[in-house]
């Protein structure tokens, strides 16, 4: 039904033009609707307007962290609030943003881009020699060729995880995990077993 419906409007759009006299004026066909933001199930909420009135208050800096829950698992030391070995926050954000407008024939923008990392606890990751780390830290700038990078940068490879937008700056994520270990001279063991939740906020 849809593609029908989208073939009979292209030919409505189409038939002034194909039809006109010499004299008629060709009805240009109407522009595209603009691009909506993703659904998210509670829409727009409170802490959105709230975030949205702090960025254009001109201040370039953004908080954020990843709160990492675990229940019914069944292996060593895994239930409660964080995982194994990274108990507490999984780990808090910090975005330092400033930017500055161009007027130019070539570039529009220009501006620096960090973010900054900290547990409460414990290292991220072994080759992690503090509690605090830079993640992300570069300059960039927006020119009529595109956008050019310089630094420290993330990159994205494969798929991030398949949330779930509770609203446009709070993504939740859940699971269930069973980690089954059957080693060769050993019993198998239910290393995990249960579920676990996270929830990531930006503000």
């Amino acid at each position: 039904m849809t593609r029908k419906l989208l073939l009979s409007l292209s030919a409505a759009a189409l038939t002034p033009a194909l039809y006109a006299g010499p004299n008629d004026p060709v009805v240009a066909p109407a522009p595209a609707p603009p691009a909506t933001e993703p659904s998210t199930v509670f829409g727009t909420t409170w802490f959105d307007e709230l975030k949205a009135k702090k960025d254009a208050s001109g201040l370039p800096i953004t908080l954020g962290a990843w709160h990492w829950f675990r229940f019914g698992s069944d292996g060593p030391g895994t239930d409660g609030y964080g995982i194994p070995g990274l108990r507490g926050t999984y780990y808090w954000t910090i975005d330092i943003d400033p930017k500055f407008k161009i007027d130019g024939p070539f570039l529009h923008e220009a501006g620096l881009h960090a973010q900054i990392r900290l547990r409460e606890q414990g290292t991220f990751r072994p080759f992690i020699d503090d509690e605090i780390w830079p993640w992300e830290a570069c300059a960039y700038a927006k020119t009529t060729a595109g956008t050019f990078k310089a630094g420290q940068i993330w990159k994205r490879f494969g798929l991030d995880w398949d949330g779930v937008s509770l609203a446009p700056n709070v993504d939740l994520y859940a699971e269930y995990v069973k980690w089954t270990v059957d080693p060769a001279n050993g019993p198998k063991v239910d290393y995990e077993d249960g579920y676990q939740l996270i929830l990531n906020w930006r503000f």
